[in-house]
């Protein structure tokens, strides 16, 4: 039989599951810690009874997609920051009128609501943040990295995006009209419920679990 080697990320997935099987857990927990839903928890169950460790390799292992950030221009964009504000807050619907937002980072800071439509963001950085309901239609946004941030109900309307990055971050709700996500990587995070174009998330970057989340796009239904 060949041995499964699974990567920390996996092996961290497969021994939460592991364990609520097992002693028979709590379901809301696990879905909590591994930043899932429960339906996508079942799933996870249902795939370890039926493969075992084998079940949470990840499908894209080992291919480097076209266009993913690289982790060294990763690097670089966070180490581009000049201007950092950290625990800062804006009154909910703060207008950025005509702004350009570069080389700077919002860390653990509250910008719930504010609208920077049809501004320009280069270089920036959003860090443990609650951006929930924030406004980048029509902005130019490029070298942007979203980081364990809150973007639930963020509205991205013909927003030009470059180099965008989310790691670990809460996309439930979002809505993308005229926005593409080719080449984003979107597997660490949250995405369920989100409205989008069957066209603009075609290239985007998910997992298994979040794949079976977009099926209502093509009229899907699973029982």
């Amino acid at each position: 039989m060949r041995k499964v080697e699974l990567r920390m990320n996996e092996e961290y997935k497969y021994k939460i599951i592991k364990k609520l099987v097992e002693t028979n857990g709590n379901k809301q927990r696990a879905a909590v810690t591994l930043k899932r839903s429960i339906r996508q928890i079942d799933r996870m169950i249902a795939g370890y009874k039926e493969y075992g460790k084998a079940f949470f390799v990840h499908g894209n292992r080992d291919r480097k997609p076209k266009h993913a950030l690289t982790d060294d221009f990763k690097t670089e964009i966070e180490l581009l920051y000049i201007n950092k504000y950290f625990d800062c807050t804006y009154t909910k619907f703060t207008e950025f009128l005509e702004t350009s937002f570069i080389k700077c980072e919002f860390n653990n800071c509250k910008v719930s609501g504010c609208n920077f439509a049809e501004n320009r963001l280069y270089n920036v950085g959003f860090v443990e943040t609650n951006a929930s309901y924030i406004n980048f239609s029509m902005a130019s946004i490029e070298n942007i990295l979203f980081k364990n941030t809150g973007l639930k109900s963020s509205y991205f309307q013909e927003t030009k995006i470059k180099n965008l990055y989310f790691e670990n971050s809460d996309l439930t709700g979002a809505r993308f009209f005229k926005t593409s996500l080719k080449g984003i990587d979107l597997s660490s995070s949250k995405i369920e419920g989100i409205a989008i174009s069957i066209e603009d998330i075609k290239g985007a970057i998910i997992d298994q679990f979040q794949a079976t989340d977009l099926l209502y796009l093509i009229g899907v239904k699973i029982k």
